[in-house]
């Protein structure tokens, strides 16, 4: 997964077994603080704790509604 600018910032999944690869995409995410990265890593985790699942049509838009 990438969400990334054309100026280069944003987060890049790597190629690792899930959820490693989460994980070292937020740590190496450019253009976000230490709080910005804290706060994902406590969301997905959350997420993961609670097994969520979202449907594969479902847009990012729709995603950040939920």
């Amino acid at each position: 997964m990438a969400l990334v600018f054309p100026d280069g910032l944003g987060i890049r999944f790597p190629d690792w077994p899930t959820p490693l690869d989460a994980l070292g995409g937020i740590a190496r995410s450019r253009g976000w603080t230490l709080a910005d990265k804290g706060s994902l890593l406590r969301v997905a985790l959350g997420w993961q704790v609670r097994g969520f699942r979202c449907q594969a049509d479902t847009s990012v838009a729709q995603l950040c509604q939920l």
